[in-house]
């Protein structure tokens, strides 16, 4: 998880997290993940994006962008499942890491069709990087979670839970978030933006 539980307990002023504060925490995660269209964490994607004609960049699934080891045109395929890959050259390219963006350089496009490239790549934040909260959007996303987590919290302690789905023993129910315009801002600062 993203929040530890002492960053947890610090911000709601509790003695100790249990298994439904716990539960509640890991449901806002994943909502706001899948709001953002990110993991957040440090990961290694295997992709083979569909090119459009015309087409001379790629958004990765995450950002930063720590490691390309393959960025490769798909030449061919066999039945069996192996490729044929032809590396582009480092000068062919410019990877912007902050924004997980690989671009073409000297108006070179890549080669349109489905799955015609090959990308590995690890994308995300790593654990030191969430311990140290000195970046600017892992403060936001903290925040954001924090802040959702409290109300969350504070609703189901009342019964008047607001979660995308929980799951609390034989219990399992789904309901929708209720943002103010900071959450709503910040959300949106964390998604994917396709340009």
């Amino acid at each position: 998880m993203i929040l530890t539980d002492t960053e947890i307990k610090q911000y709601l002023g509790l003695d100790a997290v249990d298994d439904k504060l716990s539960a509640i925490a890991g449901s806002v995660e994943s909502w706001v993940k899948a709001e953002t269209g990110r993991k957040f964490e440090e990961a290694d994607y295997t992709l083979y994006p569909d090119i459009y004609p015309g087409q001379d960049e790629i958004i990765l699934p995450d950002c930063p962008v720590t490691a390309v080891s393959t960025f490769s045109a798909v030449i061919d395929r066999d039945s069996d499942g192996s490729e044929t890959l032809e590396a582009y050259n480092a000068g062919d390219y410019y990877l912007n890491e902050d924004l997980g963006i690989l671009s073409m350089l000297c108006g070179a496009w890549l080669p349109p069709g489905r799955h015609t490239v090959k990308i590995v790549c690890t994308a995300g934040y790593t654990a030191e990087q969430f311990t140290a909260n000195t970046l600017d959007e892992i403060r936001i996303l903290k925040y954001l979670l924090k802040t959702m987590l409290a109300r969350e919290y504070a609703l189901a302690k009342d019964d008047k839970r607001h979660v995308a789905s929980i799951s609390y023993g034989d219990e399992s129910t789904t309901y929708r978030f209720a943002l103010d315009s900071t959450q709503k801002s910040f959300l949106y600062k964390l998604q994917r933006k396709v340009f």
